[in-house]
């Protein structure tokens, strides 16, 4: 395992062009990002533009160093220790070996053309000269993505003579990043068998559990393929669907033996993971996967044991606002003595809440667990130590449940995890809340925020990390978020938003939902399936 800081130093200005507000940084960083006033460097969308804008030079300079030869590839999102947890995406070079000379060529071109203050342009680019253009720069998805989507032009983003698709914002062209060339990083990176390295602001820190998933996700493209939208959606759609489906209940069974063989001393299985991850759905296969192999599951939610909003001691938010967003909103007590009663061999009456007047229900269900059986529970707050600190901690494994896409549109753009659950939400929200699809775009960063306080963090108490990404999702739900996204009016304030993703997705293939089975977590989001939704 080998790693390699390329430090790329510059003068004071950046030529990332940028995005249009003007923002300071912890470090007294000055960038100017887009011309919307709620995107600064500090937003998660800014984030994106900075990096976004970074991979552009990089690619510029992979080709110039490798003469054409080589492609700079994004693969993914996260984060990696060095000095410091940073955020960035991991990325390799195609057609071309990574070696020392090359990384410290490609070090010296970004910094040249930092120094230049050279903009990134946004230009339509017709058909066929643009096609011409990948082809002469090896980007081999892109030809395939434009053969496509065979429209007359395209908008594309311009560096030099290095063209891509322009799937979203870069810094724009009449503004600077100041000050942040010194702190742009390459660190080199061969674990987890691939070689590449990492493009990062070192200023941009990531939470500590952006970590975890990252070496999850890691594992996840070192033993199976990146999934090409375009081809996958092309060649063969209904092989494809079933190829996903068998791919996913092999996951679910392989996590059902693992919990079996620690034996019938495991009554309790905890699942927890952000919106939108499919913990209902999988909750239910895994209890049928369980039942199969001769453990007999009892499914319950941990959100039964929400407490009454209305009581003097519930959490409040600073406003005087309940707060449903921490572990204290349960009835903590009663949670662990009815595990301890159940695990004992008791009956115990184990509440139900009512969601429609946010109070329990005057009377529970009544619950019994066998000798073999095991009980199934999720919620938010599922992996929270504070839940789970009177509980032996041999009685039950912790599951942590996210997508962790390895979704490629072309050769700079991939799909995030954010990305992923957000088009699972909009199309759930609308069909199961009757949620428009701009409602749930502004309740976007408060659930996010949500997630970050409570949700997150617990992730390093998990046994197991499952990853649930589908490969056909985006293709099967394409047509529904698109629809949605297509509905939001210009005057309306998650228009913006709503047309960023709607650029997005329009690059996907859509597949036919006729061949995904009734059991099928994307039933969780669609609708027409075995079990209830989210």
């Amino acid at each position: 395992n080998s790693f390699c800081t390329l430090l790329v130093a510059c003068g004071s200005v950046m030529s990332l062009p940028s995005v249009a507000v003007a923002s300071r940084d912890a470090n007294g960083v000055v960038a100017t990002l887009h011309k919307s006033s709620d995107v600064t460097a500090d937003t998660p969308e800014g984030v994106e533009i900075l990096l976004r804008s970074a991979s552009i030079l990089v690619a510029h300079a992979v080709s110039e160093c490798t003469h054409g030869a080589g492609h700079l590839v994004v693969r993914h999102g996260g984060a990696v220790e060095n000095t410091r947890l940073a955020q960035g995406y991991f990325a390799e070079i195609d057609g071309a070996e990574l070696t020392p000379e090359v990384l410290q060529c490609i070090e010296t071109s970004v910094k040249a053309s930092v120094e230049s203050a050279a903009p990134i342009d946004t230009r339509t680019v017709p058909h066929r000269y643009l096609r011409r253009l990948l082809e002469r720069q090896n980007c081999h998805k892109s030809v395939a993505l434009l053969d496509s989507l065979n429209q007359v032009s395209y908008e594309c983003h311009v560096f030099g003579e290095w063209h891509c698709l322009a799937h979203d914002h870069v810094v724009t062209p009449d503004s600077t990043l100041c000050g942040l060339g010194d702190k742009l990083e390459l660190l080199f990176d061969d674990r987890h068998g691939s070689t590449g390295f990492w493009i990062r602001f070192r200023f941009l820190e990531a939470p500590a559990y952006v970590e975890g998933l990252t070496k999850r996700l890691r594992q996840d493209i070192a033993m199976t393929r990146t999934i090409d939208v375009v081809d996958d959606a092309t060649a063969n759609p209904t092989h494809w669907v079933e190829a996903e489906e068998r791919r996913f209940t092999t996951q679910v069974n392989e996590c059902a033996e693992a919990i079996h063989r620690r034996g019938d001393a495991t009554k309790l299985v905890l699942i927890s993971g952000p919106s939108a991850s499919g913990k209902t759905t999988f909750s239910h296969r895994l209890s049928l996967a369980l039942r199969a192999l001769g453990r007999i599951p009892t499914v319950l939610s941990i959100d039964d044991y929400y407490r009454d909003a209305s009581e003097e001691t519930y959490p409040k938010q600073a406003n005087g606002q309940p707060n449903h967003e921490v572990v204290e909103c349960l009835r903590l007590d009663q949670f662990a003595a009815d595990m301890k009663a159940l695990f004992a061999g008791e009956t115990v009456e184990t509440p139900i809440f009512d969601m429609r007047v946010s109070k329990p229900k005057p009377q529970g269900r009544t619950t019994t667990l066998p000798s073999n059986g095991i009980l199934i529970m999720e919620g938010i707050f599922a992996l929270s130590p504070k839940l789970t600190s009177q509980l032996d901690a041999a009685s039950m494994v912790r599951i942590f449940i996210v997508p962790l896409p390895r979704t490629s549109i072309d050769e700079l753009t991939f799909v995030s995890n954010q990305t992923i659950r957000e088009v699972r939400r909009i199309v759930r929200d609308f069909r199961g809340r009757g949620r428009d699809a701009s409602a749930s775009i502004l309740r976007g960063p408060t659930v996010r925020a949500g997630e970050e306080q409570s949700i997150f963090p617990n992730m390093r108490h998990a046994d197991i990390v499952f990853n649930s990404t589908m490969g056909h999702e985006l293709a099967v739900l394409h047509p529904h978020c698109m629809t949605l996204l297509r509905s939001v009016k210009p005057n309306d304030a998650a228009h913006g938003h709503a047309q960023r993703l709607a650029n997005l997705l329009s690059a996907l293939a859509s597949v036919s939902e006729a061949g995904v089975p009734p059991e099928s977590l994307l039933r969780e989001f669609i609708g027409g399936g075995g079990f209830d939704g989210e």
